[in-house]
């Protein structure tokens, strides 16, 4: 019995090793053998990385080309349009780093290639482009501000977007100084997790007025780079206080008043004591004004694309700002945003976007409907905007002043509806040899218009000043909208053939004898 089992324990045994024999030990070779290629291959590839130059060496990253579509050169070489301060300290520090993993290495590269796509286009800009105005890049728009904001809207106090604070209670924001007063309240600098906002201060004794929650209604579902945004509320008796971004340096009627002052006396702002003592009562000093009008007067031209773009995207929204005038307009060398929505109103819910409310904003730019308390609706926003734009044109064309404007509005206030009989005379006021000139003067006589049902819809509007654009394009320097805008206008904005030869005898029928605007004049 022993024999027998013993014998058929050796014969399972010599068949497990002929099978180990077979495939189990060949497989085992062939791992070693890669598993030592492998180690060899390594070590190639770490001899030869390290007989290259260091990652500190200049100009050591790859040159990355994306070909990038519809991208416009850097008007400003002073600014840098699409490496942000975090990205740029990001490359200082990786620069300073001697070994790094291959997902920090490939992160330098990245950014590298970024930042010599920027001084490429910086310097081709300084050599042939125009200035654009205002903007870094037309890729600062609503997705990137979203991405600078989120780590304050989605909760800035620790508590939600919306907190109660009690007296006791410390406020977790840093203040800074005021940057403008109200009837109301107040708007002060505030700093917020390292960025800066603009508090603005609503008085209400008892409870929260509807026309404040409507401001704040409206402004959480803003998204738009010529917009300003809410970031977050609070309340601490007696104030309700809205948490703004951006905190521009100033607003349109200032720099419009700074420009008028300047041509007018043809000398520096700290010369002018009065215009002095009105930048103070704006907390703006002389260096923050002149880093924002500069020399670059043609900057301003692209506020009329700028702002007619934001407008379109409101009436789309089925949203009325009811208050356009200059001082709601902010300015910074980044930026240009609509502001105060404290009029606004929403008539999405309503059957017609006509209303009967006897709500107005600022009588001097008020519609002739709004004036009488009749029903008014979109163009109400678009005769307002037409007076912002005849303001804005009467001083970038260097003939005329503010005050002689304001001379030919002798009734009610100085409004613009109760002296619409004066109409070309203001135009004449902006008379320039300039096509594009006298095709927007054209644009504002049709927002001008008394009737409101003949005043363009901000998107008609916004499709004349892309074809006025488009037919001028040899006047650069001039265009009426920045590179900001330049996506969108040729995304939502088809200019045909039937357009420009409209504006070729619009041209024509400028070229007449001017005897009748002389006329005028006089």
């Amino acid at each position: 019995m022993y024999t027998v089992v013993h014998r058929w324990l050796t014969l399972v045994l010599l068949v497990v090793i002929d099978f180990i024999a077979l495939f189990i030990a060949p497989l085992v070779i062939v791992l070693i053998w890669l598993v030592i290629a492998f180690i060899a291959g390594l070590q190639a590839l770490t001899k030869a990385y390290n007989g290259r130059p260091g990652l500190n060496t200049p100009g050591n990253a790859p040159k990355y080309d994306p070909t990038p579509t519809r991208r416009t050169p850097n008007p400003f070489p002073g600014f840098s349009p699409l490496v942000s301060p975090v990205l740029v300290t990001q490359i200082e520090e990786t620069q300073n780093v001697q070994e790094v993993s291959d997902e920090s290495r490939q992160l330098h590269i990245r950014l590298h290639s970024i930042a010599d796509l920027v001084a490429k286009s910086s310097q081709a800009a300084h050599e042939h482009t125009t200035p654009q105005p205002f903007h870094r890049s037309r890729y600062d728009d609503a997705y990137e501000t979203d991405q600078l904001l989120l780590p304050v809207r989605n909760d800035w106090s620790g508590r939600g977007s919306h907190v109660t604070f009690t007296h006791e209670e410390t406020v977790p924001l840093e203040k800074g100084r005021t940057l403008g007063h109200g009837m109301n309240g107040e708007v002060v600098e505030a700093t917020c997790m390292g960025i800066k906002l603009a508090l603005k201060k609503i008085y209400h004794r008892y409870w929260i007025q509807n026309s404040q929650m409507k401001e704040i209604d409206i402004l959480k579902n803003m998204k738009h780079h010529h917009i300003v945004r809410l970031v977050g509320t609070f309340t601490q008796k007696p104030y309700l206080s809205l948490l703004i971004w951006p905190v521009a340096r100033c607003d349109l009627s200032v720099v419009l008043e700074a420009l008028d002052v300047r041509r007018l006396y043809n000398l520096d702002f700290a010369q002018d004591h009065k215009f002095s003592n009105k930048l103070a009562d704006h907390h703006l000093n002389m260096n923050e004004l002149q880093d924002i009008v500069g020399q670059k007067e043609e900057r301003m031209w692209s506020i009329f694309g700028c702002l007619t773009a934001a407008m379109v995207y409101l009436h789309q929204n089925n949203i009325r700002h009811k208050d356009i005038k200059p001082s709601n307009i902010l300015l910074s060398q980044d930026g240009l945003w609509l502001t105060d929505f404290g009029a606004a109103k929403d008539f999405t819910s309503d059957l017609t976007s006509t209303s009967e409310t006897r709500e107005r904003g600022t009588l001097r730019y008020c519609a002739p409907e709004v004036s009488n308390y009749e029903q008014s609706g979109r163009s109400a926003d678009i005769f307002s905007l037409g007076c912002v734009f005849l303001e804005t044109v009467v001083v970038l064309t260097h003939t005329h002043t503010l005050a002689e404007l304001a001379e030919l509005r002798p009734s009610k206030n100085k409004s613009y509806e109760a002296n619409l009989d004066r109409m070309d005379q203001w135009l004449a006021l902006a008379e320039s040899l300039e096509a594009k000139t006298q095709h927007l003067l054209y644009e504002i006589k049709q927002m001008l218009n008394g009737d409101r049902t003949g005043r363009p819809t901000a998107k008609a509007l916004a499709l004349r000043i892309s074809s006025i654009d488009q037919y001028n394009s040899s006047q650069l320097p001039k265009r009426l909208h920045g590179s900001c805008c330049d996506l969108w206008f040729e995304r939502e904005l088809n200019v045909n053939k039937e357009q420009i030869e409209k504006l070729e005898r619009e041209k024509q029928e400028y070229q007449r004898p001017k005897s009748c605007l002389c006329k005028l004049q006089r």
